[in-house]
């Protein structure tokens, strides 16, 4: 009886480990996914209303903390990197929001977007593929265990 019951739970834990690494390539495609819309948001933002920096990121969810940066007098560049952190190209997508021609800053964010696109579709991928290989990986390693101890 308590080898079932151990069984069982070996079982339930590696198909935990595998939906919890599913759910982390979930969250990286959603956060994607929320900075495309808010880049989009910024580049309409600063090219229709001509808004500045720091009027725009007081009424966004996701680049508020850059405005409190910035009211305390933190450099643009310095406010926006931490909010891309683990995003190729974010670094220089920040130094560029710093351009003096609002024409420099919406290349800039074009330029950044036409990249945030291949990641997204990276981590569609990576979501799809790998994905289905932690639920299975995470059930057979559960499994294999399971056979060990028994």
């Amino acid at each position: 009886m308590l080898k079932a019951i151990g069984s069982v739970l070996t079982l339930s834990a590696g198909l935990c480990w595998g939906l919890y690494k599913r759910h982390e390539l979930s969250r990286r495609l959603q956060r994607l996914l929320l900075l495309r819309w808010e880049v989009g948001s910024l580049r309409s933002k600063i090219c229709g209303l001509g808004m500045n920096l720091y009027e725009i990121f007081s009424g966004s969810a996701f680049f508020s903390p850059a405005a409190e940066a910035l009211d305390r007098g933190v450099p643009v560049c310095a406010a926006v990197s931490p909010l891309g952190e683990g995003i190729e190209g974010f670094s220089l997508f920040a130094e560029g929001l710093t351009s003096d021609t609002t024409e420099g800053q919406l290349q800039n964010i074009d330029i950044f977007l036409s990249g945030l696109e291949e990641e997204i579709r990276s981590a569609r991928d990576d979501l799809y593929r790998r994905g289905r290989l932690f639920l299975g990986g995470g059930f057979l390693a559960g499994a294999a265990l399971v056979i060990f101890l028994l």
